[in-house]
């Protein structure tokens, strides 16, 4: 995670109850705080995000005639 010489900006969500005790139970279950199980989804689903955009944007090789 961040070392202690990075800079962090606070980001706060509102979610429904429900989902904040299933992120709580999940991040429990890996023995992590709400904070890293929550920011590694993020990390994930940006990292994913990135892959699929720069996919899209791939030009296909150029065939042989």
């Amino acid at each position: 995670m961040a070392t202690t010489q990075e800079r962090r900006a606070r980001l706060s969500i509102d979610v429904p109850r429900e989902a904040r005790r299933r992120i709580h139970i999940a991040a429990a279950k890996r023995d992590q705080s709400i904070r890293d199980y929550v920011w590694q989804a993020v990390e994930a689903r940006l990292k994913h995000e990135q892959n699929t955009i720069w996919l899209t944007n791939c030009r296909p090789p150029v065939s042989w005639r």
